[in-house]
């Protein structure tokens, strides 16, 4: 007759001390975080893209840098409206013959579409802002002028490769 049940022996629905006292932790306390970025969090929910962007300035221009690993420039979309920098772009896809017969156990590399916009400040220059994509990165100059006249026309900003 045995008293004592045995530790070794465990069902695959049972859990450790620690793991269900990280899973009473994790399910209690609210994530400020879950509300103060929602786009940030839908994003990962969704496994979406959000390429990474760094933002410097000078006195004569704005530069923007984003790493977009993965895309053709063809396939990336740099506007500017009303002040607002759009850069968006879009990954199909693609499988080989070989692919289709396989039998996949895991897919992580991205594809599908991204979107980011920027608020520019009203002293640039639309019409000499120029984009250059290198190795994954996308990086997007942006001169300081004077106002432009007509702000409401769009302008389409071509990448060129480096």
């Amino acid at each position: 007759m045995q008293l004592l049940p045995s530790h070794n022996k465990r069902t695959p629905h049972s859990l450790s001390l620690r793991d269900a006292v990280n899973q009473v932790f994790n399910e209690s306390f609210w994530d400020p975080f879950d509300i103060l970025s929602p786009m940030y969090h839908t994003a990962i929910i969704r496994n979406a893209f959000i390429p990474n962007a760094d933002i410097s300035e000078t006195d004569s221009e704005i530069k923007l840098l984003l790493d977009i690993p993965g895309y053709d420039p063809s396939d990336i979309t740099v506007e500017v409206q009303n002040n607002i920098l759009f850069i968006s772009g879009l990954k199909n896809e693609t499988v080989d013959k070989e692919q289709e017969s396989e039998m996949w156990y895991k897919k992580e590399r991205l594809h599908g579409s991204f979107q980011r916009q920027f608020s520019l400040p009203s002293e640039i220059n639309e019409d000499d802002i120029t984009c250059k994509f290198k190795h994954g990165t996308l990086r997007i100059i942006i001169p300081k002028m004077a106002i432009q006249e007509d702000v409401s026309n769009v302008k389409t900003v071509e990448i060129e490769l480096e």
